[in-house]
């Protein structure tokens, strides 16, 4: 894993370089071109992010790329009750269906929780906006998971490639949030995507809850820290308490 930690900080550190205005030589082939991958990696897990939370309180979301701008987009209709209440039955289901199978009935007791205690408030809009950079941290812990477990059913390759990726999206987060929370002007370009014309997600929030870019930022680099740290300590966990996670092949 210190290898994967070492390979995601060469992959991240042209990253590093422009957040602090000072472009390392490190920032081309192949490097930069990494860098550029799993940009496209992390922009394709936000945007399903924003659709999956999308769908869960009512809202039907296409996520896409944004070729005119860059980044991405989540388009979504208005909200449909019809939808909120059919996937509120579909988790139900499939939790009384799956009780017994804890990689499903835990997720899916955790988003029936969200929707029922969330959706009929405005923060159900504010946790749509912040699962964008969120389920990149969701994926990320996956990822590493995987990795520090050792679950990879294709050997060491996959688990390395694991282990990489996960800690290049969180590198990558971290960097980026690193960079708001420091420096006016990055914040100033931030206000400015999409052509001045739609808000980042950590500029909506700090709007609707009467707070800092900065400050999200920061809650964002702390929850990117959690899942860098959370699968290393599960790994730690098992063992101590010596207990066998195994992947039946």
């Amino acid at each position: 894993m210190g290898a994967c930690a070492a390979i995601a900080a060469l992959i991240v550190a042209p990253a590093w370089g422009r957040a602090a205005g000072e472009p390392w030589a490190l920032d081309g082939f192949p490097l930069g071109w990494l860098l550029t991958g799993l940009g496209l990696a992390g922009t394709m897990f936000h945007e399903v992010g924003h659709a999956l939370f999308g769908w869960l309180f009512g809202y039907a979301t296409l996520p896409m790329f944004d070729f005119a701008y860059g980044g991405g987009l989540a388009l979504h209709a208005g909200r449909s009750w019809a939808l909120f209440w059919a996937v509120a039955a579909a988790l139900a289901w499939a939790l009384v269906r799956f009780r017994a199978y804890a990689v499903v009935a835990v997720p899916a007791a955790a988003a029936l929780a969200l929707q029922l205690l969330l959706g009929f408030t405005p923060a159900h809009e504010t946790l749509i906006t912040f699962m964008g950079h969120g389920f990149e941290v969701l994926v990320a812990a996956f990822f590493l998971t995987r990795a520090w477990l050792d679950l990879a059913p294709r050997g060491w390759l996959e688990r390395g490639l694991n282990g990489a990726i996960g800690f290049g999206m969180l590198g990558q987060l971290g960097v980026f949030c690193w960079g708001l929370m420091r420096d006016g002007v990055q914040r100033a370009v931030y206000a400015q995507q999409k052509g001045g014309l739609h808000l980042g997600d950590f500029s909506r929030i700090a709007a609707e809850m009467g707070t800092s870019v900065e400050a999200v930022a920061g809650f964002c680099l702390a929850c990117a820290a959690v899942g860098c740290v959370l699968p290393a300590a599960l790994w730690a966990w098992t063992r101590w308490a010596g207990v066998e996670v195994r992947l039946e092949r």
